[in-house]
């Protein structure tokens, strides 16, 4: 019966992670730009299916909002605030991991 081996070596270590050679210029951020925004909706789509999912079963209710900010803040992107406080993040204290600003 032939098995993985006999297809070739098998490595005995990880790959060493890199960057891809992708110029960093408008053209190429406009050609991956709707890839990663579709993404960015998928993985919003499932943190938000899974919080209702928890509040169903343990029958307590979640800020989805605070689901979507936090959610924006882990993949890099800044959290959206009012046009009245620019400098200041629009989630409670509790749910972020950053000092406000004084």
């Amino acid at each position: 019966m032939p098995t993985v081996g006999d297809k070739g070596a098998l490595p005995s270590s990880l790959p060493v992670p890199g960057l891809p050679d992708v110029p960093f210029t408008l053209e190429a951020l406009t050609a991956i730009a709707p890839y990663a925004f579709a993404m960015a909706l998928v993985g919003l789509m499932e943190s938000l299916m899974a919080a209702e999912l928890v509040d169903e079963i343990t029958d307590a209710h979640s800020s989805k909002t605070r689901v979507a900010v936090m959610v924006m803040v882990s993949s890099g992107a800044p959290p959206p605030s009012p046009p009245w406080t620019p400098s200041r993040p629009s989630t409670p204290s509790a749910a972020r991991p950053w000092r406000s600003p004084a």
